[in-house]
């Protein structure tokens, strides 16, 4: 079934605020981790390092 122009246009707006709200979070994060590394000492990959592989908390 062939999209007519509207449903194109959406589709891609779509699309737009997905990857600007996935953008969004990964600034957040990037920002609040070097924000920590002020408060630890510790680099933002030994962060998520320390809190992926050796904490092991996923809860």
């Amino acid at each position: 079934m062939k999209q007519t122009r509207e449903q194109r246009r959406r589709r891609k707006q779509e699309q737009r605020i997905i990857v600007t709200a996935i953008l969004t979070i990964l600034i957040a994060l990037l920002l609040a981790g070097k924000a920590n590394s002020e408060w630890t000492g510790q680099s933002v990959g030994e962060q998520v390092c320390e809190a992926v592989f050796v904490t092991k908390d996923w809860e």
